[in-house]
């Protein structure tokens, strides 16, 4: 390439940077548009990023407001709000927070994720923003935000931000002065209205399909205390039926938290015992089997934290690769094929996978599960004791047994204690079947709302780029 016509073609580079590499797939991907190419600075009406909060500024759920994180955006840029982050609410000034129509832009993060873009579609302008994200608005009379917002996560797929962001400390980010030289393509108004109305039409849609697919899969426990026969269990909320006695014998020689000996835990035991009810030390083995560091594996082991334990279908979504000479200090746990394993930290969560992997292949967990091998009784089927574990009415023994404050575990120990239904071997094969076949319809209609969204983003970089 010519390096004197590139360095024109960007206007003297960005800042200041003049090696023409830096830009190349910026330019051969733009180069494509059908439409004029406008940098951001010519549009932008503000411009800023937001402010940091360590641990020791931040504040508690009630007393305090969302900061805004890239945790707070899924990978299309759709806000999310299962793991926040709350700072004092002295901090949401005017200059500070969102308002509807802003564009959230993520402008630090590992390199494969910068520039994932947000659009705040909340009315309440009690939010705040991270550092690590960057507020924009826009001339509206030249672009759409939720236009622009579609541009950025499609750079971001295409890995546009990859390339040009600046890399320190396994961190990866891009400056204000970068993002104001970025040209993106601006085709008239009425056409960026049926872009965005497409996007959302197939955002919608796909709302629709998870909504089936998660009815499906919040039918499971249900379906499984009918089958049984077995009476359900309303949650205490109120204060008056979290008021209760209990004999002080039953206290004696064993836990003194109030939590232990709650109405509904007493009642769920006792609804258990329509059938043979075993503890679960007494019919599965807990392995003890650990990793010195060193053996099995020559350079990289495979580890399964608990973070990667999709809790909707109880399955381990990711596996790392990790170095040996990296491995933390937590990472003990042999794993083989056909164990079963359970988070004990925050275990009413039901973080709980059953691991199906080459006969003789062994992966690494963390020191946060527990392994549960084999079966000691031929009262049990495996898949049904993995099923049952990730019931409402397990979680709930576990959620008994834990201690803690805002991160509850529970011990081995404890964990052996938990109370198992025996229903007859004909009842758990048709439960474990039937169960099954409905996660699997649901990640049927999870991955077809996925694949409607993917296609209609490959329609519209063909409105865009060709």
């Amino acid at each position: 390439m010519n390096i004197l016509k590139y360095l024109l073609w960007n206007g003297g580079g960005v800042e200041n940077r003049l090696d023409p590499l830096y830009y190349t797939d910026v330019k051969s991907l733009i180069e494509k548009s059908k439409f004029p190419l406008r940098k951001i600075k010519e549009f932008v009406k503000d411009l800023k990023s937001g402010f940091g909060a360590g641990k020791q500024d931040q504040a508690a759920e009630e007393d305090g407001i969302i900061q805004i994180r890239p945790t707070n955006l899924d990978n299309n840029g759709l806000l999310k709000f299962d793991k926040n982050v709350y700072v004092p609410k002295s901090w949401a000034t005017p200059n500070a927070t969102l308002r509807y129509g802003d564009i959230i832009f993520n402008n630090t993060n590992s390199q494969e994720l910068v520039g994932k873009t947000g659009y705040f579609d909340l009315d309440d302008a009690n939010y705040v923003f991270s550092n690590h994200i960057t507020r924009i608005r826009v001339n509206e009379r030249i672009v759409m935000p939720k236009y622009l917002q579609i541009i950025f996560n499609f750079y971001q797929s295409k890995q546009v931000f990859y390339a040009i962001c600046t890399n320190w400390n396994n961190q990866s980010g891009i400056g204000n002065e970068l993002l104001l030289n970025l040209s993106v393509p601006i085709p008239p108004l009425s056409i960026q209205h049926e872009i965005v109305e497409k996007m959302d039409m197939a955002y919608q849609h796909k709302k629709l399909k998870e909504a089936e697919s998660a009815q499906i899969l919040s039918n499971i426990d249900d379906y499984i205390l009918d089958r049984l026969g077995i009476e359900k269990v309303t949650a205490e909320t109120d204060i008056q039926s979290r008021i209760f006695y209990t004999d002080f014998c039953k206290v004696v020689g064993n836990r003194l938290d109030p939590n232990f000996y709650r109405k509904e835990f007493e009642t769920i035991i006792t609804n258990l015992g329509v059938f043979d009810v075993k503890k679960l030390t007494d019919i599965v083995n807990f392995s003890d089997e650990t990793w010195n560091g060193e053996a099995y594996f020559e350079t990289h082991f495979p580890y399964i934290e608990i973070s990667e334990i999709n809790i909707l279908y109880g399955e381990i979504q990711n596996i790392n690769m990790i170095p040996k000479n990296e491995a933390p200090s937590r990472a003990r746990m042999i794993v083989r094929n056909d164990d079963i394993i359970i988070s004990t930290t925050r275990p009413s969560r039901g973080a709980i996978a059953y691991v199906k992997s080459e006969p003789n292949e062994i992966k690494i967990a963390s020191t946060g599960f527990a392994v549960l091998r084999d079966l000691k009784t031929n009262l049990i089927e495996k898949d049904f004791l993995f099923h049952w574990l990730r019931h409402s009415y397990t979680l709930r023994q576990m959620e008994q047994r834990s201690s803690g404050g805002s991160y509850p575990a529970i011990t081995t120990e404890e964990l052996r204690q938990v109370l198992v239904p025996l229903p007859p071997l004909s009842i758990q094969r048709e439960i474990a079947q039937a169960i099954r076949e409905m996660r699997a319809k649901a990640k049927d209609l999870q991955g077809s709302a996925n694949d409607l969204v993917e296609d209609m983003k490959r329609e519209i970089e063909g409105m865009i780029m060709g």
